[in-house]
């Protein structure tokens, strides 16, 4: 689809709640199975998405898959931080896009508490069953990051290969965040440890994912990755 506008002013609600309640991750008896995705836009060009509120998604709200030149702006998105991986916004396979003015309040599927949001900016995860994945030119600038467990992060599974490149975080300003910056190259999502493998992570040059961290305000006790330079 080419040159496509969405514009609103109302909100898309997803109603995830009867799916949360079957979520493996609030109940381990149940078998893990995939939950439908609020709002995708796939193999668009020239799309405009602006003014959009989106709730209470069964598992994702908003994705962008496969698709070139893309304005996302003042967009909201909103669950309980009980709310098991309903994640913020995916960008798969796309090229030149920018969100901006978004306001991400959701859950992650651990033990919630009162305001605990787990995730705000995440890269990954890269490089899953020894997958090629290739991350670059990507900007985050002007966010502010309040009570969650992680800021910004990079991450990606120990046997990956392919690159994550010219990763720049800046003027981001972070308050009560257990992990501000992290970049993690053995992930592992699964509640066994993974097998041993020889790591040839997602990489920057030779051996690293590389980020590049300007006029990041943190209090000095929280942790910063050596990675981010």
């Amino acid at each position: 689809m080419n040159n496509f506008i969405v514009e609103g002013g109302g909100t898309i609600n997803g109603n995830g709640r009867p799916w949360w309640r079957n979520s493996c991750k609030i109940n381990k008896s149940l078998p893990c199975v995939g939950a439908p995705t609020a709002v995708t836009f796939d193999n668009c060009i020239n799309l405009r998405v602006a003014n959009i509120r989106i709730k209470n998604a069964q598992q994702m709200h908003l994705t962008f898959q496969d698709c070139v030149n893309v304005k996302a702006s003042n967009l909201k998105v909103i669950a309980p931080e009980n709310s098991p991986n309903t994640d913020e916004i995916h960008v798969t396979r796309t090229q030149n896009i920018q969100i901006t003015c978004s306001l991400n309040r959701t859950g992650k599927g651990k033990e919630p508490s009162k305001h605990e949001f787990l995730v705000l900016l995440l890269i990954g995860s890269l490089g899953k069953n020894k997958a090629e994945d290739e991350v670059s030119d990507v900007v985050v600038d002007r966010a502010r990051i309040s009570g969650t467990t992680n800021g910004v992060r990079i991450k990606t599974w120990q046997g990956g290969s392919g690159y994550a490149k010219n990763i720049k975080f800046q003027n981001i300003i972070m308050h009560n965040v257990t992990n501000p910056i992290i970049i993690n190259q053995n992930y592992c999502d699964q509640l066994e440890s993974c097998p041993e493998q020889n790591v040839n992570p997602v990489r920057e040059g030779e051996t690293k994912a590389k980020a590049s961290c300007q006029n990041v305000r943190l209090p000095s006790t929280e942790r910063v990755s050596p990675l981010c330079q």
